[in-house]
């Protein structure tokens, strides 16, 4: 401003002191006006980039909390697919350490409620509505392995191989 000021006063060496003075408050008025566009452009953009990093944050968090309920079913399936790897005679006797039909219900109701749109890829949804649907299938084979004058394991050990090949198979990342 002092800048300004010389250099009116040696352009206009006539002018007295308030005129020089309204010359330098003119200046000094649109000056602060510009800087006060630029700092709440400047804060107006610190605010949307915030936005957009909070906005970030919390769907890497969605993500991540569908990814645990994904590998927390593939590796109960695992557990269950781990019990069908034993000889038919200690598979009856150990099954049910693995497995009950309400954690099978659980995990069908965890996979369901899980917000697909927000699985972030083509192949992350297909492989979770793949998992739901292999939980419900071996929710159902379990039940009529474990009931009473049904097929013996054996039988549906080879089915199961394949829902647990096909679970463990699948990736959500």
């Amino acid at each position: 401003v002092s800048g300004v000021a010389f250099y009116l006063w040696t352009k206009y060496p006539g002018a007295d002191g308030a005129t020089l003075a309204a010359w330098i408050q003119a200046i000094g008025s649109i000056a602060a006006i510009f800087g006060a566009f630029w700092i709440g452009r400047l804060q107006a953009r610190a605010a949307l980039v915030s936005v957009i990093d909070a906005h970030l944050i919390e769907e890497k968090s969605r993500q991540r909390s569908i990814l645990a309920i994904a590998e927390a079913a593939s590796a109960h399936a695992q557990r269950i697919g781990a019990v069908f790897a034993l000889p038919d005679a200690e598979i009856k006797d150990i099954i049910f350490g693995v497995y009950d039909h309400t954690i099978i219900s659980g995990i069908v109701r965890a996979l369901t409620e899980v917000p697909v749109h927000e699985v972030g890829s083509r192949d992350g949804v297909i492989a979770l509505l793949s998992l739901t649907d292999q939980f419900v299938c071996l929710g159902s084979q379990l039940a009529a392995l474990l009931l009473p004058g049904e097929p013996k394991a054996s039988e549906l050990s080879d089915q199961l191989g394949l829902v647990f090949a096909q679970n463990v198979g699948w990736r959500l990342d």
